[in-house]
């Protein structure tokens, strides 16, 4: 569903990354690892064009979509970044309601039957039984790993074709982190998925495939990419060896 060729990202005169290659099958879940400053987000950020946001950072090489050229300057952003949701590292959740939180972007897409998307996302995240009694209430009451849960089920009622996660666990409690770490699980087959994690076991458990960043030279690159068993399992290059076993990285 993504293929990636050649894709670069340099922020002004730094080059966080260069030279990746990479294809991500439709509904699987795709854990990208390895070491802080490697480019994993910066890398993730080129799929829904957010690095476009950044002052002075541009992309090259070629991203594609189901076939769309991702970084074709005449992209509707709005259209594509609706079907290419996003959950960050810290949780998010807008200055309203937990009701507000998921209705407000659901009515400024022109979405229908609002109400009964509000619930269906809330149920995706196993969050329904817990709030529905107060779903008038601050979002921002709600615990870390509630807020995180919100945030995917506001990205999930869109109706996304693909969800980006970066590092979504790494501000949560272990409960918590395993709370969400089974949700993102249960999206395999009805969204892609890819993950930013910095939790190897993490990546072992969930994802279909894996993909190693490193570092040579101050850019970063991808070192190898295959299906999860084979990367842990029997690595190809000594730089991933190295690095799920634990002795670099």
């Amino acid at each position: 569903m993504i293929a990636v060729a050649d894709l670069a990202v340099h922020y002004r005169d730094k080059c966080a990354f260069s030279g990746v290659n990479l294809s991500v099958p439709r509904g699987t879940v795709t854990a990208l690892v390895g070491p802080s400053g490697c480019g994993k987000s910066s890398f993730l950020s080129c799929l829904n064009r957010l690095v476009d946001m950044v002052p002075g950072a541009r992309a090259s090489g070629r991203v594609e979509l189901d076939g769309c050229d991702v970084l074709d300057p005449r992209l509707d952003l709005v259209a594509h970044r609706r079907r290419v949701g996003m959950i960050f590292q810290k949780p998010n959740p807008f200055p309203l309601s937990i009701r507000e939180n998921i209705a407000f972007p659901l009515r400024e897409h022109g979405a229908r039957d609002v109400g009964e998307r509000v619930e269906a996302a809330l149920r995706a995240v196993g969050l329904w039984t817990e709030v529905n009694d107060r779903l008038d209430r601050p979002a921002l009451g709600l615990s870390g790993g509630q807020q995180q849960r919100l945030c995917i089920a506001r990205a999930l009622a869109l109706e996304p074709s693909v969800v980006l996660l970066d590092e979504p666990c790494s501000a949560l409690d272990p409960i918590a982190s395993g709370v969400v770490e089974d949700h993102v699980a249960s999206l395999r087959g009805r969204y892609t998925v890819v993950i930013v994690t910095h939790n190897l076991a993490q990546a072992r458990r969930i994802a279909d495939h894996t993909a190693v960043f490193w570092v040579r030279g101050g850019v970063g690159y991808l070192a190898e990419h295959g299906a999860t068993p084979q990367v842990f399992g029997s690595p190809r290059t000594d730089v991933a060896a190295a690095y799920v076993s634990g002795s670099r990285g």
